[in-house]
């Protein structure tokens, strides 16, 4: 079984909500945060599991179905997982929420695209991503046109 995002994706994307999948308890591995950043987690690993990943792909869908069209949410989803990994390394933004919350946030806008917040928890030496969502932007970042 090949357990990178663009298959997971695949798969996912066009189950009906709800259904089970197939180990969901897997790991996917997104790589080490590198040691020579500024990062308050250096060198931890980082991973989602498939049961996030059904979730965020299920989610998203559900929500973004609301106001766009099946390519644009198609693409928004696959924007997002693409960007999953750079957000954790690269924010912007780092909040803290008691007991166990990490969230790492980052603006697209640059690039035309969302600003996106992910939830992260600690496993040992390990970030796990257990969530994704799009930030909505104040009113000053609609009347450029941004999302």
């Amino acid at each position: 079984m090949r357990d990178d995002i663009a298959c997971i994706f695949e798969e996912f994307y066009m189950l009906e909500y709800g259904v089970h999948i197939y180990k969901p308890d897997i790991l996917v591995s997104l790589g080490q945060i590198q040691h020579n950043t500024n990062h308050p987690y250096d060198g931890y690993q980082l991973h989602v599991s498939r049961r996030a990943l059904k979730h965020i792909i299920e989610r998203r869908k559900q929500d973004l179905l609301k106001r766009h069209t099946n390519e644009e949410t198609n693409d928004l989803i696959q924007f997002l997982l693409g960007k999953m990994t750079e957000v954790v390394h690269s924010f912007d933004e780092y909040l803290y929420e008691k007991p166990d919350n990490h969230f790492f946030i980052k603006d697209f806008a640059q690039q035309n695209r969302p600003k996106i917040r992910v939830l992260t928890k600690i496993a040992g030496k390990q970030l796990h991503i257990k969530s994704i969502h799009i930030v909505k932007r104040t009113k000053k970042h609609h009347k450029r046109g941004d999302l």
